[in-house]
């Protein structure tokens, strides 16, 4: 591995790192952290809005803490070229604070929910599209993958099997308005590369004149 790509991996990793701490340390003070943090709706109609963002860093048991933490540094690793630092950490907020407001208005009837697989979706998904530039193929399928999973989930051939593992139910909504935000959120930052690659390029055609 050479010196750029551990040094673009390590400018890729704070922001999980980040993320990582937190949500082990919520766990380490449950159950007090959870009852004041987790999302819950009527708590969040009483004014308690920090829920919207901190109940995404709560989580059902170890097993759901530990499955969430491996499949974010697993996205982190797959995707550092394209979802380094600031980015990494504005499409996590983006998609974290869009499966939020999917539940509250979307999804009434959830009345409590923890986990970070809302904003991993967003991840994936963001991260794809950024990706599209250097593997148009590759991230084609992958999301492809991610959206038919999603429908899957929504169907009736669906089992929620991971309930017994992550001692809890899987809110398969909240993977749906992830990914969405994640296609809203890698849209913008996709046009923004390219109208900046275009002025670049028209800047340097302009010099070379």
């Amino acid at each position: 591995m050479n010196k750029k790509k551990v040094t673009i991996m390590a400018t890729a990793a704070y922001a999980p790192i980040i993320v990582s701490i937190i949500s082990l340390s919520i766990f380490v003070l449950d159950p007090v952290a959870t009852q004041w943090l987790r999302y819950q709706r009527t708590s969040i109609e009483q004014g308690e809005y920090w829920r919207l963002v901190t109940g995404h860093l709560c989580h059902l048991g170890d097993m759901h803490l530990l499955f969430n933490l491996l499949g974010m540094w697993l996205v982190t690793l797959l995707l550092h070229q394209v979802l380094r630092s600031h980015t990494w950490l504005l499409v996590f907020v983006f998609s974290l604070l869009g499966t939020s407001i999917g539940l509250w208005f979307f999804s009434p009837e959830v009345i409590g929910y923890v986990g970070l697989s809302g904003a991993l979706h967003g991840l994936v998904v963001a991260g794809g599209i950024l990706d599209l530039r250097n593997l148009f193929f590759n991230n084609v399928i992958l999301l492809v993958g991610v959206f038919g999973k999603i429908i899957w989930e929504h169907t009736n051939y669906y089992s929620n099997s991971m309930s017994e593992l992550i001692g809890g139910h899987v809110l398969v909504d909240s993977h749906l308005y992830g990914a969405l935000a994640g296609v809203l959120i890698g849209s913008i930052l996709l046009m923004k590369q390219i109208n900046h690659h275009r002025v670049t390029s028209d800047l340097a055609d302009r010099n070379e004149q």
